[in-house]
């Protein structure tokens, strides 16, 4: 009985470990998708905090800033192409 005792708090302390490794790995896409949101609520100038380039989520983070870097320059050209247009007539 101890060693099924010993045996289910090894499990135990190994599913806990577990659960924190991977919370803690998801991390920077839980603060991705709090950007996301903020973006789709109309705030273009935030960004993705930076995250490790030798990571997938950290690359992600990375390519994700620079899409958003041209959404809001072409954004910007718009409006000023739209008051350019609002001069002229």
């Amino acid at each position: 009985t101890s060693g099924i005792l010993l045996l289910g708090s090894g499990l135990t302390l190994m599913a806990l470990f577990a659960w924190w490794l991977i919370a803690h790995a998801l991390k920077p896409l839980d603060a991705m998708a709090d950007t996301a949101g903020a973006i789709a609520s109309g705030d273009l100038s935030q960004r993705v905090t930076d995250a490790d380039d030798e990571t997938e989520v950290g690359r992600l983070g990375g390519a994700l800033n620079v899409m958003l870097g041209q959404i809001e320059e072409s954004f910007a050209a718009q409006k000023a192409s739209e008051a350019k247009l609002r001069r002229f007539l």
